[in-house]
């Protein structure tokens, strides 16, 4: 079977077809390469990678730093400490204490480790205070 078509009809559309598959070969080889950059940066690059990485530091920093000495000391008992997604990716200690000379020397044992990340103090609550608070407020309805 011949393919027939007229003489200059037919040599257009061959020059199309040519044209437009130099084009798409252009065109899919730039998106491809902007898509190849865009998946490194992605993985490696961004603010999400940084902070996985950070996540995983800060596991690793707990497990190996902070709970063995939370573990020596039995007033710390009540204190936990897990990576947080704040901040890019941190340390967060929480927990409960009787008094804040207890809260200082948590402090001070948690600083001497020289964490390579911020640590957060997030709701780690001083009875102390709370008690000393609520007499305050009980004394000043008194009144």
């Amino acid at each position: 079977m011949v393919n027939r078509c007229c003489g200059f009809l037919c040599s257009e559309i061959k020059e199309m077809k040519k044209i437009g598959s130099e084009s798409f070969k252009i065109v899919l080889a730039f998106v491809l390469t902007a898509g190849v950059f865009f998946a490194v940066w992605a993985n490696f690059y961004s603010s999400g990678a940084r902070q996985r990485q950070n996540l995983a530091i800060a596991q690793y920093f707990i497990d190996e730093s902070i709970y063995p000495l939370i573990q020596q000391c039995k007033e710390f008992k009540n204190i936990s400490a897990s990576p947080y997604t704040g901040d890019g990716g941190c340390i967060s200690i929480s927990g409960l204490l009787k008094t804040k000379k207890e809260f200082r020397k948590l402090k001070d044992l948690v600083k001497k480790t020289n964490s390579p990340l911020l640590i957060r103090w997030r709701g780690v609550i001083v009875e102390e205070v709370l008690f000393n608070t609520e007499i305050k407020e009980k004394n000043s309805e008194q009144d």
